[in-house]
């Protein structure tokens, strides 16, 4: 790639607005793409650089980094280095890690007729100007250079530059007139949805008013067909419960004290009627029965004397009409126990029956 660009003279001063004094400069790159990255910028080479003011010609072949003087911070060399190709290449070349980097003022061309020719990085502050890097170049004799060649080249790059101008601002124009289309239709929307929202509220609250009205209404129907409070109201849930206020409890009271009487009425005669007879238990003493049994194994050898018992036996086998009568008189007095027994009860339960009949009265 070629590109044509333009340094002022050393001579001149740097708030002059027209610069008389300007060299034509003419810079040739091998790559047709420039790279992005900061180390692949530090290892860019210019082929050749050409400089003249319509009399001398000066040159530099295979330019490289190393061939760059500086005379500020030597950690400074590479951001120098990106400034020096970004004015050769007219800003053709962009590296966002390497922009303003480095402090300065502008870059010249130092021409003295005669001597070495130079493009410097200078800086000026309060009247003092100080070079900060230079790339010397040596004269071309041989060189030939077409002034106007490199004049009508600026002149396709800047009507160029205004063509991408005027397409730039087209394209602004037509991006402003959308976002103030999209404006007017946003405030469209938003006066579509004040309004709907308006109608929303509007017919909600007109629900809810005439919910509130029927409800009103219910309410006021209701007063007029419900019973009263009074009559609702038990008037004995505030009152102390007895006999006389609560009738219900004394009719339960009396048909439970009279279930009580009958039942334990009914009880005793099924007691008296089930019940036999139960023989008294005499307590059995264990120092007897020792005794009764120390007697039994006690024998006297030679005395002969019959026990008690033996002797009723004997008597019992011998006289048997007695025995028999005294069962019959045992039995006779147990049928005359019985009689005043079936007596007493009879008695008892004609006493119950009497009692029944008072009560049920």
């Amino acid at each position: 790639m070629r590109f044509v660009s333009c340094l002022p003279v050393s001579d001149v001063a740097a708030t002059q607005e027209e610069v008389d004094e300007v060299v034509l400069c003419e810079s040739h790159f091998t790559q047709e793409d420039f790279p992005s990255s900061a180390d692949a910028i530090e290892d860019l080479t210019i082929e050749w650089v050409v400089l003249s003011e319509g009399s001398e010609i000066h040159q530099k072949h295979n330019c490289h980094l190393k061939n760059l003087q500086v005379f500020t911070d030597v950690n400074e060399t590479k951001y120098i280095w990106y400034e020096l190709l970004k004015q050769l290449t007219t800003h053709k070349i962009y590296c966002h890690d390497m922009e303003q980097k480095v402090r300065y003022t502008r870059w010249v061309s130092h021409a003295p007729e005669g001597g070495q020719w130079s493009i410097c990085m200078e800086i000026e502050s309060s009247g003092i100007v100080r070079k900060i890097a230079q790339l010397d170049l040596i004269p071309a004799s041989h060189c030939e250079l077409n002034l106007f060649r490199m004049a009508n080249e600026l002149f396709q790059e800047c009507c160029t530059c205004n063509d991408k101008v005027v397409q730039m601002r087209h394209q602004l124009d037509g991006i402003k007139n959308r976002v103030r289309e999209l404006e007017e239709e946003r405030k469209l929307l938003d006066q579509l949805l004040e309004k709907r929202d308006a109608h929303t509220r509007s017919i909600v609250v007109g629900l809810l008013n005439e919910k509130k009205r029927k409800i009103t209404e219910l309410q006021r129907q209701l007063k007029d067909q419900e019973p009263r409070d009074d009559e609702l109201i038990n008037r004995y849930v505030t009152e102390p419960v007895t006999g006389h206020s609560s009738l219900g409890k004394r009719k339960r009271h009396l048909n439970n004290n009279n279930n009580n009487t009958n039942d334990a009425i009914r009880k005793s005669r099924s007691l008296l009627q089930s019940s036999p007879e139960i023989p008294h238990i005499k307590k059995e003493d264990p120092e007897s029965e020792v005794e009764e049994v120390r007697r039994q194994e006690l024998k006297f050898l030679g005395i002969k004397k019959q026990d008690n018992s033996a002797k009723r036996e004997k008597e019992d086998l011998q006289n048997p009409s007695a025995n028999s009568q005294s069962e019959s008189d045992s039995e006779s007095v147990y049928r005359t126990e019985d009689s005043t027994d079936e007596g007493e009860y009879r008695s008892k339960e004609d006493n119950d029956e009497e009692e029944e009949t008072d009560v049920e009265q």
